[in-house]
């Protein structure tokens, strides 16, 4: 990797622009699960070398929410309502 090249960078995973995008994330295991604002819940492998995506899916609308892990379980809220989703391996 050259000097000030960005390994970890990817575009469009912010819905907005990247200086004032938002996500949260949460580590499980050997990843780390990610919530955009635009509602993409993306899952990455723990990899300092490279964004290597797992999967991703859309699990709400816009949002700046911490999202809750339990018992298999994300809770994460948008500007319309609550939601659970169940997280399968």
């Amino acid at each position: 990797m050259r000097t000030g090249e960005k390994a970890w960078a990817k575009e469009g995973f912010f819905s907005d622009m990247v200086k004032t995008g938002y996500a949260s994330f949460l580590v499980m295991g050997d990843s780390i699960l990610a919530l955009a604002d635009g509602g993409q819940l993306v899952l990455f492998a723990a990899d300092p070398k490279e964004c290597r995506e797992i999967g991703k899916v859309r699990v709400g609308g816009q949002n700046w929410c911490n999202p809750a892990y339990a018992d298999g379980k994300l809770y994460l809220r948008d500007a319309q309502e609550l939601r659970c989703v169940e997280l399968v391996p």
